[in-house]
This record gives C-alpha cells, sequence and structure tokens, in this order.
C-alpha cells in the first residue's frame, strides 16, 4: 500500500511539472524603448488568453498631454497577418492589457505613441521587465 501511494504521489508530481513547463513556456520576458512606434518579436503562444504588462518610463521628461501609448495584439499568419485587438495604456505606472479567447498561434505586439519628442522605455537587454504571456 505504502508503495502505491508513493507511486501515485510521483506519478502527481512529474505531472504537475510537465503543466508548469507548458505554461512556462508562452511566458516571455522582454524590453522596449521608442520614440513614436516598434513591432515586438513574433512568439509563439498556446493557451487562450495573452496579457501584456509593462511600466513604460518617459523621458528625457513626463509628457504633460501625452500620458497613453497603445498595444496592438497581433497574429502572424503565413500570408496577411490579422488584428486581434488594440489597448490603450498608461505611461509612467505599471499598465497592463489583455485579450480573450485568441486562440494558441504566433503572435506579436505593435506599439504607438504620439510622435512628441519623449522616448518609452521599459526594461533592458540585461533587465527584462515587459511580459508578454498566457493567462
Amino acid at each position: 500500500m505504502k508503495r502505491k501511494l508513493l507511486g501515485i504521489f510521483a506519478g502527481v508530481i512529474i505531472t504537475s511539472s510537465l503543466l508548469m513547463v507548458a505554461v512556462q513556456a508562452s511566458s516571455y520576458d522582454t524590453w522596449f524603448s521608442f520614440d513614436s512606434n516598434v513591432r515586438g518579436e513574433t512568439r509563439s503562444f498556446d493557451g487562450q488568453n495573452i496579457g501584456f504588462s509593462a511600466t513604460a518610463v518617459s523621458s528625457p521628461f513626463v509628457h504633460t498631454f501625452n500620458k497613453t501609448y497603445s498595444v496592438k495584439l497581433k497574429r502572424s499568419n503565413f500570408f496577411t497577418d490579422d488584428t486581434i485587438g488594440i489597448v490603450t495604456m498608461n505611461r509612467d505606472t505599471k499598465s497592463t492589457a489583455k485579450w480573450t479567447n485568441v486562440g494558441s498561434g504566433n503572435y506579436y505586439v505593435e506599439l504607438s505613441k504620439a510622435v512628441d519628442g519623449v522616448t518609452l522605455t521599459a526594461g533592458s537587454s540585461s533587465n527584462p521587465t515587459v511580459s508578454f504571456y498566457n493567462y
């Protein structure tokens, strides 16, 4: 009986570990820095919902009027790409965009903002603080 319980316990641990690997496979940490628009790398997602979270810091100053930027989620296809949705995010604070029921596939984001003399930066190549993930 003890051997059987240990076998079941080991099976649960292995199954849980495999599930954690699958979930982590659709989570990417990255960074950005742009002055008007930028396209992110295409990433593979295997879940139904996609999130994007960042703290975009304005430089060299915080703009008085332009306080947002847009995040467009696009599905990469063979011939053309589909726009899934656009979310407006706040500058200089942590913001999150979420898209539901998008399905698995290859996705990327396009970030854009007003041409206002401000560069938006989130993280760096040595410290990627932007999250692009399934949830």
